[in-house]
């Protein structure tokens, strides 16, 4: 795997590309600008992760999983099972740990200022993607790197899981509208930018659902799990009550989560403004 990180730019550069003519030919929105400044700040928010996850590469998951075969270390390789067998599973446990990482970034408060920017952008498109703060970022390394080295996968399931988390980060957050027969048949197993685009409502009780990032499973499990019409997907809006977005800027969006440290109660103000 020498070449993964040229295989999943690669293959990251396609997505966005697709999903950018979708967005063009069938949105779910139409909007009458295409660039403004959030979406510079959305863009920026990528240059900020791709130099970060350059400046620690040693932590990368790919890393994680290179340790872990070199030092022979991890549930895999010391309960060693069938290669198609634990790349499937590895594929599964690994989407259920990001639906979990995904609940912690809201339930608690210290993670939710950084997680809140992602939230912040009140127009969702493809950018928005990009759009999570270096100290999530920072923090999700960590998570994967601890997991990934437990688990002791192949290198080859984590680069594909890696491909599969950028490409649906770009997907459900994207500006698109599927057919409805492929909507309805899509939905039964992952998510959809219909099914996403409610996590990201200002309203408490739907920005407590739909968690997942790529498979639903795991919101139906665990009754996170809702759907609504399409005409409804549309009226809905995004951003966080008690943030000011309008200012929405880099620097600003950067230096948020460090303000007032000592007065963040994230779940009893969002009740509070809901």
């Amino acid at each position: 795997m020498e070449n993964q990180a040229f295989l999943r730019v690669g293959l990251f550069s396609m997505c966005f590309f697709l999903l950018v003519f979708v967005e063009f030919r069938s949105p779910l929105v139409r909007h009458r600008e295409m660039w403004t400044i959030n979406r510079l700040t959305n863009l920026l928010f990528l240059l900020s992760t791709v130099g970060m996850s350059r400046l620690l590469i040693s932590m990368s998951a790919v890393s994680a999983a290179i340790f872990a075969q070199s030092n022979q270390f991890g549930f895999f390789n010391v309960f060693p099972v069938h290669a198609g067998v634990s790349f499937f599973i590895t594929l599964i446990l690994l989407d259920f740990l990001i639906y979990l990482q995904h609940r912690a970034m809201h339930a608690v408060p210290f993670l939710w200022r950084f997680h809140q920017i992602h939230h912040a952008d009140e127009r969702l498109d493809i950018t928005t993607g990009f759009r999570f703060h270096p100290g999530e970022i920072f923090f999700s390394m960590i998570y994967k790197w601890l997991i990934v080295c437990l688990m002791g996968p192949s290198i080859a399931a984590v680069v594909v899981f890696e491909i599969i988390l950028n490409s649906f980060s770009l997907f459900t957050h994207s500006n698109s509208k599927l057919p409805s027969r492929c909507q309805a048949a899509l939905e039964t197993i992952f998510i959809t930018p219909q099914i996403h685009w409610i996590h990201h409502s200002i309203r408490l009780f739907e920005s407590q659902k739909n968690f997942g990032f790529c498979l639903c499973l795991w919101d139906r499990l665990f009754k996170t799990y809702t759907h609504y019409p399409l005409v409804e997907v549309t009226r809905l809006k995004f951003g966080v009550a008690d943030m000011n977005a309008r200012q929405n800027n880099f620097k600003d969006m950067l230096l948020h989560p460090f303000r007032n440290m000592h007065g963040l109660n994230y779940l009893l103000g969002r009740r509070e403004g809901d």
